[in-house]
């Protein structure tokens, strides 16, 4: 348990097992949902935790069972219950008895008990050495209850080589009877260096679809002529930006102090039981009292009194030019634009020229409205043919839909691209928005290759600043050696030596092991391009919130995969090291000296027009000869 992971030098395998327990637990803490419980069971202890359940074992009992306890049910985790788990799991030092496989069915019998047979997400995570008793019946027995209750099953043993193989016979034999265990109910089978690796993967939020809106595509001005017609399709969110957390203002002071301070001055202190119980528990424990925000709007006086403005006297107004034009809340209802909500089909364009620049803010995926179970979509048939049939249509020609969109009655109208999407699972359109003529940013910038005289005012060829063949032959050169597809790169952010997903049952569903081999050749994947500054947030919150400290030592180190597209790969710039010095050769590149800085504008004798200091050696004399 005190040998170090492989890849990881710096961890134990005690400390990846344990950290792994606690990340787990941290992240459904995290969540804050209600149904996102956990339970703890712990087996082959040295001290019986007073107040927890012993459930069907006695303590004085002659055989391994007496030594399975529950620490905690199974409930919605707070930090303090985090917190409390630590003091209680402790590594036993003496203790050499406990039945795994009768640990295995308590942890059964305690899901079954309390979800019963509703439709929730099971799930057992084993954390052991592998050097308990599990005999052969037992584990048949408990492939069956896996399988009757659908419960995934998750292994991960400390404790032993890193080439996976045991010394102990009996620890030998319990790794294949949890490795056919995992085999045969579809689980993980992992060791303590692929969790200590997957510690170090960002864990992304999952998100359920959740439908924008559901409005009528229109094919056509329907009010206008009656052979146009419409159907009825949904919205859902496609690409939004991840959002950073932000802290909430609190206040540090006392609550007892607080209660005195409103006695004494009259004024009213905000009521932490708005947030409910759980949260102003919170509050008093951590001596934080929930802040609100109060504005009001004054006029100041010459002798620098303020008014206060009350709500039903204040009047907006626009400006136009130095005056002001005052609008009534009547009058106001007249810049509403009237718009009812639609998705309005104004034409097709080649997608070849549609300009890249163009396509700014999120997007979101169209598709038929299809209902739910208990309310069927009218014309749900009639609605998927016309999408499917339009988006296809859509590949053959190579075109993209330009279209007026109004999410909701009174918007203001947006123009939007729409291009066809379809795969095995979802036959519509991706729509994203496009500017309108104000929001384009023209610029007018001066051709490098042209001069514009200074007597005749006409443009001049200047070929000073024109590449010949050979400055473009070596960029051509540098630039193919810095190709990402390089056969020996490994993609970013894979495990040299674990291929594992921890957090999914269903990627290694087909032989419930991890994969020690990278087969994938991509050096850039998606999924692997994480937002640095978000996962580091999140990452020293929980460690903070785990630790309940905010020290130094409690701040996590950076996580490497978050920090692979700060530089370039290595192999690339090694690839990449003469041809960059060609370049430099071919376009005379000189490194600027430390003593110049940047923005200093030097005369024809090297003093600066902007330095006023004095300076050594300076010719009074040959300077005033001049004038």
């Amino acid at each position: 348990m005190g040998q170090y992971c492989q890849g990881l030098p710096h961890v134990t395998q005690l400390e990846a097992v344990t950290s792994y327990m606690y990340d787990t637990i941290a992240s459904k803490v995290l969540s804050q949902r209600k149904t996102d419980q956990v339970g703890v069971i712990k087996v082959r202890f040295e001290k019986w935790e007073e107040g927890a359940k012993d459930f069907i074992y006695d303590r004085n009992a002659e055989n391994d069972c007496k030594y399975i306890q529950q620490v905690c049910p199974i409930k919605q985790f707070s930090l303090k219950n985090l917190r409390e788990l630590k003091d209680q799991i402790k590594p036993s030092l003496e203790n050499d008895s406990g039945d795994l496989g009768a640990a295995i069915k308590l942890g059964i019998e305690v899901i079954y008990d309390h979800c019963k047979r509703l439709k929730y997400k099971k799930k057992i995570i084993l954390l052991t050495n592998a050097s308990g008793e599990l005999s052969e019946e037992s584990t048949t027995q408990i492939r069956k209850d896996f399988k009757s209750e659908n419960i995934e099953f998750v292994t991960i043993v400390a404790g032993c080589l890193n080439s996976g193989m045991a010394t102990n016979e009996r620890i030998s034999h319990n790794i294949q009877r949890l490795k056919f265990l995992c085999d045969t109910v579809h689980g993980i089978y992992a060791e303590a260096p692929e969790a200590a690796l997957s510690l170090e993967m960002p864990k992304i939020k999952p998100v359920k679809p959740v439908r924008g809106c559901t409005i009528p595509l229109c094919f056509g001005d329907v009010n206008e002529s009656p052979n146009e017609f419409s159907i009825s399709v949904d919205t859902y969110p496609c690409t939004r930006k991840a959002a950073v957390p932000s802290a909430t203002a609190y206040s540090n002071i006392i609550t007892s102090q607080n209660s005195q301070m409103g006695q004494n001055t009259g004024i009213d202190m905000p009521d932490c039981s708005y947030y409910g119980a759980e949260k102003t528990a919170e509050f008093k424990e951590a001596n934080l009292e929930q802040l609100s925000y109060l504005r009001e709007y004054y006029i100041k006086r010459d002798d620098d009194s303020k008014q206060v403005i009350a709500e039903d006297d204040r009047v907006s107004a626009y400006r136009y030019g130095q005056e002001l034009v005052p609008i009534s809340k009547m009058e106001d209802e007249l810049f509403k634009f009237p718009t009812a909500a639609s998705l309005l089909m104004i034409g097709f364009i080649p997608i070849e020229s549609i300009k890249r620049w163009f396509l700014m803010g999120p997007t979101d995926f169209v598709v038929p409205t299809i209902g739910t179970r208990t309310n069927k979509a009218p014309n749900k048939e009639y609605n998927s043919i016309v999408m499917s049939s339009l988006s296809r249509a859509m590949i053959e020609m190579d075109l993209a839909m330009i279209g007026r969109f109004v999410k909701k009655s009174g918007n203001e109208p947006e123009m939007v691209l729409l291009m066809p999407k379809v795969e095995p699972d979802i036959e519509g359109l991706v729509m994203c928005r496009v500017p309108f003529y104000e929001d384009v940013r023209y610029f007018e910038f001066p051709p490098l290759t042209t001069n514009i005289g200074v007597i005749s005012k006409k443009p001049q060829a200047d070929v000073r600043y024109l590449p010949n063949e050979e400055i473009i032959s070596a960029m051509d050169e540098f630039i193919d050696s810095m190709d990402l597809d390089h056969p020996e790169l490994i993609p970013f952010g894979a495990p040299q030596n674990s291929t594992c997903d921890l957090n999914n049952s269903d990627a290694n569903a087909d032989d419930g092991e991890c994969s020690v081999d990278v087969v994938d050749s991509d050096f850039i994947k998606r999924e692997l391009l994480f937002n640095p500054l978000l996962h580091r947030i999140n990452s020293i919150i929980k460690a903070c919130a785990i630790q309940g400290s905010t020290d130094d030592s409690t701040i996590p180190k950076d996580v490497p995969i978050l920090s692979e597209f700060t530089h370039p790969h290595k192999i690339l710039v090694v690839n990449s090291e003469a041809k960059l010095n060609k370049l430099k050769h071919l376009l005379d590149i000189k490194e600027v000296s430390e003593d110049a800085k940047a923005g200093k504008r030097l005369r024809g004798n090297g003093i600066s027009a902007y330095d006023t200091r004095g300076q050594e050696g300076l010719d009074a004399e040959a300077i005033l000869n001049r004038f």
